[in-house]
């Protein structure tokens, strides 16, 4: 499977200072990417969104969608009280990158 980490995923993952976070949400993904399937503690959003959940620091969050063969990598946060706003910013994160592979 193919991963697409949007730019905002990977500039918040970049500056995640939590080094053992960074690797457990590091490993999840691969471990995702590898065998093609969603892994671990995991919630289905709405359609095609999921939330990866970590239990570390304030409780890491990583939502993602899967579409066909690619695994988009959408926004991170690391507090349950930003939820719904960051499920609303994976929704159109998802819009965009279907809008761009329709093109």
């Amino acid at each position: 499977m193919e991963v697409v980490p949007s730019k905002r995923f990977k500039k918040w993952l970049l500056k995640l200072r939590d080094a053992e976070a960074r690797n457990l949400i590091s490993f999840r993904i691969q471990t995702i990417a590898r065998l093609g399937t969603l892994v671990g503690d995991w919630k289905s959003i709405e359609g095609k969104i999921f939330e990866l959940r970590f239990h570390r620091g304030p409780g890491y969050r990583v939502y993602g969608a899967i579409e066909d063969d690619t695994f988009l990598i959408l926004a991170a946060k690391g507090a349950k009280a930003t939820q719904t706003r960051d499920i609303a910013l994976a929704k159109k994160l998802v819009r965009e990158w279907e809008d761009e592979q329709n093109v």
